[in-house]
């Protein structure tokens, strides 16, 4: 009676025991299938770096600059100290391509804008304003097709006409590649309104995309979608510049992501 009563309770205890390692084995499963899920969709690390250089090739623009310092004293009324024109015409500088569409940004030393653009009817000359004070002798031009050509304040036909190094010496002519904040906007309106449209030149027809960029002080551009829960997404961060229509270079950061 008492042997019946033991060896009872030894098959419900190897019952127990079977069912608790049941459990663990169970639970084992189940943490290694969330830790490593198979039906996860996967992210090439590769589609953000793609996404990246697909949205610089849409987006970038040429910058090129050129400084010119004036020798005002070939120019000036000597007893009154003050310059003698205030337009002033030079031809067109080698390798400073401002042609077609294109526009004309003049500065001075302390970035202000100051009247000034490209006279197609009078050879491609560069005319602009000129400070009447001796002492303002430094000027920068930068041509752009999204600047915002200032025409206002000089009549184009009474410029004076300066001969190179005689009245003016030029400084070296620097191009660069940047991003342009009007191309930014263009791409913002056509992922927020054709988003489905434009999605295919970016990413795979399986996966999405957003991109934001932020300067020191600003959000220039956030066009992003609802990210769903739980799933991977890659992203890659890189500095770049952006070229407003004052020719104004701003530092900036572009986030991507995939998933």
């Amino acid at each position: 009676m008492i042997d019946s009563i033991i060896k009872r309770n030894r098959r419900a205890q190897s019952h127990i025991e079977v069912v608790i390692a049941f459990v663990i084995f169970i639970t084992f499963l189940i943490f290694i299938f969330t830790l490593f899920n198979p039906f996860k969709k996967q992210i090439n690390p590769e589609f953000a770096n793609s996404v990246f250089n697909k949205i610089r090739e849409n987006t970038s623009t040429i910058l090129s600059s050129v400084s010119i310092n004036l020798n005002t004293s070939s120019m000036t009324n000597v007893t009154s100290n003050i310059l003698t024109w205030s337009c002033i015409a030079i031809p067109p500088i080698e390798g400073f391509d401002c042609s077609g569409t294109k526009k004309l940004v003049v500065k001075k030393s302390n970035d202000e804008i100051v009247s000034g653009f490209i006279d197609s009817v009078d050879g491609n000359k560069i005319k602009f304003e000129q400070e009447k004070d001796i002492t303002k002798t430094f000027y920068t031009f930068y041509c752009e097709e999204n600047l915002t050509e200032n025409h206002g304040g000089f009549v184009p036909s009474t410029c004076m006409a300066l001969t190179k190094e005689k009245n003016y010496s030029l400084g070296i002519v620097v191009s660069r590649d940047l991003f342009s904040g009007d191309k930014i906007k263009v791409f913002n309106d056509s992922y927020t309104r054709n988003y489905f449209n434009i999605k295919s030149t970016f990413v795979p027809s399986t996966n999405d995309f957003g991109v934001v960029i932020v300067t020191e002080n600003e959000l220039v551009l956030n066009a992003t979608r609802k990210i769903p829960r739980g799933i991977n997404v890659d992203s890659q961060i890189t500095p770049i510049d952006i070229v407003g229509k004052d020719a104004e270079i701003k530092k900036a950061t572009i986030n991507i992501f995939v998933w």
